[in-house]
């Protein structure tokens, strides 16, 4: 199962044979000779005829690897130039000139000082007032309209009450009786009129009216009146002074210039010598990989910071770009699991 994995991902990655012998040569690899193709199969072999002796033509040691040991892997990758670590004194910054502020000098000195400037406020003057007498009419003249009565008086008239009558009456006594025969006697009388005196009143004048005149009604009164009007007055507020220690400039305040020396610092940088170039290196293939191997392998990388996916045993696109980012930071060949990345990771093979 193990051979399987990292077989796919040997023909993921460009991985191929040649005479049972491992090899890599993927496009992406400036300078790689080209690719050996494997001899199509010939066709059915007709009856064979006798070869003419040629001259064997010289072979490019550069498309195999060199010698090595039964289970061993070897593929073409790319060997970063060497670096050499080179000391070299850098400027760092270049001479200048500063300028470098000296301070004004001041002395204490006494000094009249004004605290409040002259003003002038405003202030009211009240209104003043005084009693007078005054007339005020209470109640005004009116013409009142005044009755007069009629006029009576009594007078005394002498009324017929009963008028004169003359009648026969029966008389009493001898010397009146007139006819001895009856014994009657009857007189012939006059009874005079009777008179009553009854008074009356009697109206003598109608009743009238007449006007009289009502005068006008006054009282007098105090009343409190404005003498002199409120008015404002401007009071001039003369100005303070007080005297006190105050700081004069003694000497002013000047620039002076100062020139600053250029700085150096010894810095260490590598150097690169030579050119990339394709070689044969021993790696892990198929042929000598176990499942424990491939998960050392990606554990390493993940404790490395290069995220090699799940330790499962099995190589994949992720542990493949894993190996090729860890290999590209460590200037480490790239092509491959090769004996020397996995050395750097620590991963015994």
């Amino acid at each position: 199962m193990a051979g399987a994995s990292v077989a796919n991902a040997a023909a993921y990655d460009g991985y191929g044979t040649l005479d049972g012998r491992h090899f890599r040569s993927p496009a992406r690899y400036g300078g790689a000779p080209a690719q050996v193709k494997e001899a199509a199969p010939a066709p059915e072999a007709e009856p064979a005829k006798p070869a003419k002796a040629t001259k064997a033509a010289p072979v490019d040691d550069s498309l195999f690897p060199p010698s090595g040991k039964p289970g061993e892997c070897y593929t073409r990758v790319l060997v970063p130039p060497a670096t050499s670590e080179v000391t070299e004194r850098v400027l760092v910054k270049e001479e200048s000139t500063r300028l470098i502020e000296v301070p004004a000098v001041l002395e204490e000195v006494e000094e009249k000082v004004l605290v409040r400037a002259a003003t002038q406020r405003q202030e009211i003057v009240p209104a003043t007032f005084k009693q007078v007498d005054e007339k005020v009419l209470v109640a005004p003249a009116y013409k009142k309209q005044i009755p007069v009565p009629a006029t009576y008086e009594t007078r005394t008239e002498r009324v017929l009450v009963k008028p004169e009558r003359s009648y026969w009456k029966k008389g009493a006594g001898p010397l009146a009786k007139v006819d001895n025969t009856t014994g009657e006697i009857m007189c012939y009388v006059t009874e005079p009129a009777v008179y009553e005196n009854v008074s009356r009143t009697v109206q003598t004048a109608a009743a009238t009216v007449r006007e009289e005149e009502v005068p006008a009604v006054y009282k007098t009164v105090k009343r409190t009146v404005v003498d002199q009007p409120a008015s404002i007055k401007t009071i001039d507020v003369p100005a303070e002074y007080a005297t006190m220690k105050v700081f004069r400039v003694k000497t002013p305040a000047s620039v002076r210039r100062e020139s600053i020396p250029a700085e150096y610092r010894t810095v260490t940088k590598l150097v690169t010598k030579g050119e990339p170039h394709m070689e044969w290196r021993r790696i892990i293939c198929e042929t000598n990989v176990t499942p424990a191997l491939v998960s050392d392998l990606q554990a390493a990388l993940n404790a490395k910071g290069f995220a090699a996916g799940e330790p499962n045993g099995t190589i994949n696109a992720q542990t493949l770009k894993a190996l090729e980012g860890y290999q590209a930071a460590n200037r480490l060949p790239q092509g491959g699991v090769t004996i020397e990345t996995l050395a750097s990771l620590g991963v015994k093979y």
